[in-house]
């Protein structure tokens, strides 16, 4: 009895303790949370001290009061004065100073739509957290916190400038994706869309590239815009935002005898800055449906000329189409690293008749695709002449069209060019004219009919004209063979080895392998019949220029222990292993 006394007495003094180190620590932590603020300083140009009204006293801070901030703004240092005072050297040993807009709030967990930036400071024990914004309006803080509050509240017409600074406010913040934050968006953007229907208003885009909008607006936020958009014009269509607002994410598939094993994983932080706009006869059709509402069109304008994207991408699939698209895109000028246009119909109009520059400064790579001809491809180069890429998917190429490319490409030595035709009719053309073909344009000879004997090049035309691709097709002893001289100036870009007439698959020789490392430029490697070895994977994963691979009709023996056993050994650029109609379990 005495000894079940003495536990039992025992178990009540230790979950005492235990409590009361419980109370302790929560104490601990409702005091560090509680006596922890956040301030918000705005500093623009209402608020900039002239240097006449600059007090001497100002300058001569403590050390205590004079500390570097770290800011969101690259490449400058901001230091907090006497007075909240703001130094800003927005040139090597020029200062601005200013009388800042501060507003000051107690931290609270989860606080402003869950914000990165706040929870980060938090957790490296910052007792009072700075956040310093500049170039935004003291009122459009203000309404912020106001819509914060309660995003569903109607507010008259939100001001442009408003909009884009609440959206900097979002981005520095570093809000993460919930259900919260999006309905936060949808509402801020929904509001500011009955600003649209003003048709009066004035803004001015190119004091907009000039600024820190431009440049620190997340691109996940604008990508919400566009997809709440898309989703107001096609009546929620998940399948119609999904194909044609594009952000870069980790992707995998798993479909019956269908394998996709995606590795944007490995990349995943750096993907995550990536907006694409893909529109085709789906996408347009729905943008079309808005051509007369003026807001919309508004909007749908606007959110184009705020927008940085990494890739828009047309494909004009018929007549139809294309007209549509030429009033969807009308006077719009494209600002995108990369375009991408694959044309049905005759293609100028697309470029002509507009009132401003289709092409933005932000242009670095073209690629069109349509069977051009002499004339129209001459009114094409034109627009060319600040690009550093430029890629010309063409059916004919005749001697005439040659002469104007290599023109073009002599006159432009800082533009890349890559021509890819199907037909070459060319004469014998003399070593003179060969020999004065730049650096800086290669012709393709591109054809994938498996069906049609695969052409070599002949060596008087290499280096400048290449084969697409290298398909070969295994008969019934037949080896791969190439002519070691042309390797080295081969740049074959999809290469395919079908064993389908064996009766069994084929596991590929050694001496094939090394052949193909002779390859520099291979980027689609696909295989049919085959038996998936550990050599085949050493050498998709030694290397640097394979991004996706495409075996069909296999058998795999390890089921792919040698990738997991061999982590060190990864190619960087590799996206995709597609793997068709398996003979085996994998």
């Amino acid at each position: 009895m005495s000894e079940e006394f003495y536990l039992s007495k025992s178990k009540k003094l230790f979950v005492r303790k235990l409590s009361r180190y419980k109370f302790i620590i929560f104490i601990g932590f409702f005091w560090s949370v509680y006596s922890t603020s956040v301030s918000f300083f705005v500093i623009n140009e209402e608020n900039c001290i002239t240097d006449s009204n600059i007090d001497n006293s100002i300058l001569e801070a403590t050390e205590s009061e004079n500390y570097s901030v770290e800011c969101i703004y690259e490449q400058e240092e901001i230091k907090v004065l006497k007075n909240n005072t703001i130094c800003r050297e927005y040139t090597p040993n020029q200062f601005k100073y200013y009388n800042p807009n501060i507003f000051t709030m107690p931290y609270r967990k989860n606080m402003l739509l869950n914000s990165n930036f706040l929870k980060t400071a938090f957790e490296s024990k910052q007792t009072n957290i700075r956040i310093f914004f500049r170039d935004i309006s003291y009122n459009a803080l203000l309404l912020f916190f106001k819509l914060i509050d309660k995003s569903d509240i109607i507010v008259n017409q939100i001001k442009i400038q408003d909009f884009l600074d609440i959206l900097l406010i979002l981005s520095v913040l570093d809000i993460e994706r919930t259900k919260e934050s999006n309905h936060f968006i949808k509402e801020l953007f929904r509001n500011f869309i009955f600003e649209m229907q003003n048709s009066n208003h004035v803004f001015d885009l190119q004091k907009y590239y000039n600024s820190y909008h431009y440049k620190y607006i997340k691109k996940s936020i604008l990508i919400e815009l566009y997809i709440i958009l898309i989703d107001l014009i096609s009546f929620n269509d998940k399948i119609g935002h999904r194909y044609t607002v594009h952000h870069e994410t980790i992707a995998s598939n798993f479909k019956k005898t269908i394998t996709a094993y995606s590795f944007n994983s490995i990349h995943a932080k750096s993907l995550t800055s990536k907006i694409y706009l893909r529109l085709n006869n789906i996408s347009i059709s729905s943008l079309h449906k808005i051509i007369n509402s003026e807001y919309l069109m508004n909007t749908w304008i606007f959110l184009l000329n705020i927008t940085k994207m990494d890739l828009i991408y047309f494909i004009f699939s018929d007549k139809e189409t294309y007209n549509k698209s030429i009033k969807v895109l009308s006077n719009i000028t494209l600002h995108t690293e990369k375009l991408y246009i694959h044309f049905f119909e005759e293609p100028m109009k697309f470029f002509i008749n507009k009132n401003i520059n289709f092409f933005s400064e932000n242009l670095k790579v073209l690629k069109l695709r349509y069977n051009f001809t002499t004339e129209e491809l001459k009114n094409i180069l034109r627009f060319c002449n600040r690009i550093e890429r430029l890629t010309i998917k063409t059916y004919y190429i005749d001697f005439e069209r040659l002469s104007l490319l290599v023109n073009f490409s002599m006159n432009n030595p800082n533009i890349s060019c890559k021509i890819l035709g199907f037909v070459y009719e060319l004469p014998d053309i003399d070593y003179e004219f060969i020999n004065n073909i730049p650096r800086n344009i290669l012709f393709y000879f591109e054809n994938s009919n498996r069906n049609v004997e695969y052409k070599e090049i002949p060596a008087k035309y290499m280096p400048f004209f290449q084969n697409y691709y290298f398909h070969y097709k295994k008969i019934l002893n037949s080896r791969i063979t190439i002519k070691p001289e042309l390797l080295e100036f081969s740049r074959v870009k999809s290469v395919t080895l079908d064993f389908e007439s064996n009766s069994s698959p084929y596991k590929i020789e050694t001496s094939v392998f090394n052949m193909l490392r002779c390859f520099k430029t291979i980027k689609y490697f696909s295989l049919q019949n085959i038996v998936i070895s550990n050599e085949l994977l050493l050498y998709v994963l030694e290397s640097d220029t394979i991004k996706i691979l495409t075996i069909t009709k296999f058998i795999c023996i390890d089921k792919f222990r040698y990738i997991s056993e061999n982590e060190t050994l990864f190619n960087r650029k590799l996206v995709y292993i597609l793997l068709f109609d398996s003979l085996t379990e994998i």
